[in-house]
């Protein structure tokens, strides 16, 4: 008999790889990514005006006049325009593209209009080149890779690959999961049960548990304590899933179906029988890349 620990190691070296799939970014949120995702531009992708305020040439407020004539807009989404002129300033958006002869923005809340025409630099700023500017790949260079390989995918990495225009990123698919109840006394909830039946309670503990970890591609099924039937039942499942977890139908009594089913439908045992109370008769087992739990069925 194994420890659960080594249970646990057993379990984990049999693990199935997950299928992968491309699927709408839409319905990407809560999978995990199955590429490396590689920045295709610079970001920012050209200095970004990081304030509203009027863009200017630090050599030229550092001479001495902080008056500037306006000579234009550089709004957020406009192609980069040129800054003309000697004491000229461009009015930049934040956002936008820094314009051309320009190295410093200053906030409007820092300037004062002069005339229709002209901003003066209040004295309560002391400015310098580059400030208020995003500079181009100050975040991350073209080629950097931004998201790994088994990455949960969550909002704020719904933002990175719709910024890299990944329209159906390719992601692990969680495994279709049987959970299957055996036991000819088992009932279902919304039944009453007669003097020896009880009603189905693992399979429901174990999908909420399953659900919380996020695994909710999820099928219940019952069978009988029937040999043939058990046989059939697995069969079934085993055509159509990926990961098998049982409850009940694993220990050492006449109608303990579950073992010998597998066995004969080819599903090699990895172990039987852990040193640990309650759980102990339970059962993993292999067939390619499908996982078979067999627990046992004692509701604690």
């Amino acid at each position: 008999m194994i420890t659960t620990h080594q249970a646990e190691a057993l379990v984990r070296e049999h693990a199935i790889p997950w299928k992968q799939a491309r699927i709408p970014l839409n319905q990407a949120h809560g999978h995990y990514l199955a590429e490396s995702l590689l920045a295709d531009r610079d970001g920012p992708p050209f200095n970004r005006v990081a304030m509203d305020g009027i863009s200017i040439l630090f050599s030229e407020f550092d001479a001495g006049n902080p008056v500037f004539k306006c000579v234009g807009m550089q709004a957020a989404g406009d192609p980069q325009k040129k800054r003309k002129g000697q004491q000229t300033c461009l009015e930049a958006m934040t956002g936008a593209v820094l314009p051309e002869n320009c190295d410093l923005v200053i906030p409007f809340e820092h300037c004062e209009k002069v005339d229709d025409h002209h901003y003066r630099i209040m004295d309560s700023i002391e400015p310098k080149a580059w400030l208020n500017i995003h500079t181009q790949a100050c975040d991350f260079s073209t080629g950097k890779e931004l998201i790994s390989p088994k990455h949960k995918i969550r909002a704020p990495e719904i933002a990175v690959l719709a910024s890299l225009g990944v329209t159906d990123p390719l992601v692990f698919l969680p495994p279709s999961i049987a959970l299957i109840t055996t036991g000819s006394e088992l009932v279902d909830v919304h039944e009453t049960p007669l003097a020896h039946q009880i009603r189905k309670s693992n399979i429901h503990a174990a999908a909420a548990n399953l659900k919380s970890q996020g695994f909710s591609n999820l099928t219940t099924y019952h069978i009988q304590d029937d040999l043939e039937q058990t046989t059939k039942g697995l069969e079934k499942c085993l055509e159509q899933h990926d990961v098998l977890i049982l409850s009940g139908g694993v220990s050492k009594g006449k109608l303990d179906f579950v073992p010998e089913a597998l066995k004969n439908l080819g599903v090699e045992k990895v172990f039987h029988r852990i040193a640990q109370k309650p759980g102990k008769p339970m059962w993993f087992g292999k067939k390619g890349n499908q996982c078979v739990y067999a627990l046992p069925g004692n509701p604690i």
